[in-house]
């Protein structure tokens, strides 16, 4: 069992792509999601995860 709630949230957020993070953030189904926390890493590749039912909000990795 997951210690927390977001590791619940993270575990169900099957979907795993991999994207390379711009200066206009992060462009994926046609939908660009923006975080000032991206900036540090443009032009780096980072693993996306998300829920294929709310497109929403994705969650960001780098580098595990």
């Amino acid at each position: 069992m997951p210690e927390s709630l977001e590791q619940l949230d993270l575990l169900l957020m099957h979907e795993v792509r991999a994207r390379k993070i711009r200066r206009d953030g992060i462009h994926f189904q046609g939908l660009r999601y923006l975080s000032l926390t991206l900036a540090a890493y443009v032009g780096e590749n980072a693993t996306i995860r998300f829920d294929p039912r709310d497109m929403g909000e994705i969650r960001v990795f780098y580098k595990d």
